[in-house]
């Protein structure tokens, strides 16, 4: 592990959740009260003042310095880098807008210079967007609801009108990705998360672009598929999660993934994701124009 400056080390020991056993690691609201309080964490390394009522508490997450050596080796030889909020290299955008709900700790895999920005988000106007695959390279969740030709594929009955709708929304996120990188933009997704997410991602990538994958389901699930690796190795895809690289997905991981992305984000292109239609141009009092 390389040598960290004393007060990120001790923000780490006290917010990260790869050390194992021991109390539960500060929430953000925690950590962020604590920073407000005693400014430098660094004299907690050396003495907690007794007469703290979370005494305890921090003795015993900022006494787990081994165990976390450990801890972070194992991360950094899957090529994970931990980027506490007091690292000079964590967004400052998140601290100034998400107060203190902004992630103590990101972990994360590639350049951390893309976090810097300007990033441009790529969504979904509903749920098209919010359900996880199953992960994998960008090809292969497109794959998960497109056959060959564009056929809807997955063993689901899924109407021909879905289907079509699916994969305008398909084409509209990969020409509203291209067209950021060739901006100059860095585009925010999810990652390959969702086919949306994957189509967004990839276009960015073929455009000559940069791309930071935004996570809410497990950073591990990608860090040998070879479209990430050749991406990363390229300096051109930073992969982010807020929670521990092995967490399962779940609707709380997504909705906080969402206000990270939205305090991240210096623009958001929102992508439909229907088919319009006639019906579209009624009045909301039912007469034609």
């Amino acid at each position: 592990m390389a040598r960290l400056d004393d007060n990120v080390h001790a923000a780490l020991l006290l917010t990260s959740p790869l050390a194992g056993e021991g109390p539960p690691p500060l929430k953000a609201r925690e950590f962020w009260a604590l920073v407000d309080e005693v400014g430098d964490l660094t004299p907690l390394l050396a003495e907690v003042p007794a007469d703290r009522p979370d005494a305890e508490r921090l003795r015993a997450l900022l006494g787990r310095a081994t165990a976390f050596a450990f801890a972070v080796e194992d991360a950094e030889r899957q090529g994970i880098t931990l980027l506490s909020a007091l690292d000079a290299r964590y967004p400052a955008r998140l601290r100034s807008g998400m107060g203190a709900q902004a992630p103590p700790v990101l972990h994360t895999v590639g350049p951390l210079g893309l976090l810097a920005g300007p990033l441009v988000a790529v969504v979904a106007a509903d749920d098209l967007g919010q359900s996880p695959s199953t992960g994998g390279s960008g090809e292969a969740a497109e794959a998960s609801h497109l056959g060959e030709g564009g056929e809807i594929a997955g063993g689901e009955e899924v109407s021909r009108v879905r289907g079509a709708s699916e994969r305008s929304t398909l084409v509209a996120a990969r020409a509203a990705a291209a067209a950021a990188a060739a901006d100059g933009h860095t585009v925010l997704t999810g990652g390959f998360a969702t086919p949306l997410d994957a189509a967004a991602t990839s276009a960015a990538l073929e455009a000559g672009g940069a791309v930071v994958g935004l996570l809410s389901h497990p950073l591990s699930s990608h860090l040998h598929t070879p479209e990430v690796r050749r991406a990363v190795h390229g300096g051109r895809l930073c992969l982010v999660t807020p929670f521990r690289p092995n967490a399962p997905w779940t609707p709380t991981a997504e909705a906080g993934r969402a206000a990270v992305a939205a305090a991240l984000a210096d623009r958001t292109v929102t992508v439909p994701t229907r088919t319009p239609t006639l019906l579209d141009d009624i009045p909301p009092d039912g007469v034609p124009p």
